[in-house]
Formats: C-alpha cells, structure tokens, sequence
C-alpha cells in the first residue's frame, strides 16, 4: 500500500542504521574516559607502593628494629679478628690447610661449653680455605678463641705467639723440636 507507515518506517531506520549512532559515540568516549581514569589510578597506586616500601625500608632498618647492624654479628667480627691472622699466615708461607683450635678451656684439659662450639662453628666458616680442628694435637699453627676472656696466655705448651691483636684471636705458632 502506498502511503504506508511501514515504508518510511523501513527507509528511516536503513538511513539510521548507515549513519555513526550518537549513543554508540558517547559509549566510545566514556569507555576510554574510563580507560583513562583506571590508568591514572593504577599508577597513583604503583607510586603509592613503591614510596610506602621505601619509606618502610628506611624507617625499619633505623628505627623500627630491623635489620642490626654488619658489624653486631659474631661472624662479622671474626672475619675482621681473622684477617690480620690470616696475613700472617701468609707471611710465615704457611701451605698447609689444618689449623688447631683452642680456647681458654682446652689447656686446662675442660671440655668446651656451648658457647665455645658456637663460636667454633662460626670461626670455622671464618678461616675457608682453611680446616680449623679442635682441640688439635701436633697441628703446625693454632688459633686461641679468647674473645670470651680479657687476656690471652703468652704461650701454649709446645707452641709460641706468632700474632696478637689486642687479645682476642691469637695464632699459635708450633716450636720445633
């Protein structure tokens, strides 16, 4: 029928389908608004992270109990009492790898306490390359662990002072016969 409803109907809606659709344009933009609006969050949230870590690095190694300081470990400070014995090892060209191990108890003939056995385990992870033995009969040079006691004895029997620091490592160097 001419002069149908139907027809301009058909004709408008094929005319609206070819042109951009307007809603389709605004969904467009507020997608990439949104877009837009999570990146800038996601970055804010990336900045806030790395300043919050950074700051909670800062703060806890100083002031809440972190991290103690190098220097507080007992390793620590044998590595810095061990240098000093480890040169003159060097200098009298030493080249074995077995050095004794004796503390303020061994000559006396005590067993060592707990205390002692820590402080061996660590002093020998201190003098690689070498082997630390304890209580070590006939080893060519021994290290005296004093760092308990304020002084260490001037000799050992069969052995004599080769160096000493203030008193806390002391190496020992056996007499010949």
């Amino acid at each position: 029928m001419p002069g149908d409803y139907r027809d301009e109907l058909s004709v408008s809606f094929a005319t609206f389908l070819r042109r951009p659709c307007i809603i389709s344009c605004v969904c467009e933009v507020r997608m990439s608004l949104l877009r837009k609006g999570v990146r800038v969050v996601a970055a804010i949230v990336v900045v806030y992270c790395t300043f919050s870590n950074f700051l909670d690095l800062s703060m806890g190694f100083s002031t809440l109990g972190g991290l103690p300081p190098r220097e507080a470990g007992s390793v620590e400070t044998f590595e810095r009492l061990f240098l000093p014995i480890r040169d003159a090892l060097y200098r009298e060209k030493y080249d074995g790898r077995n050095l004794g191990y004796v503390t303020v108890r061994s000559p006396v003939g005590q067993p060592r306490d707990m205390r002692d056995d820590i402080r061996y385990s660590e002093l020998r992870y201190v003098v690689i390359p070498f082997s630390l033995i304890a209580d070590a009969q006939g080893a060519p040079y021994v290290i005296g662990d004093y760092t308990e006691n304020d002084q260490a004895p001037e000799s050992l029997e069969g052995y004599t002072k080769v160096h000493d620091e203030g008193g806390k490592l002391v190496l020992y160097k056996k007499v010949a016969p």
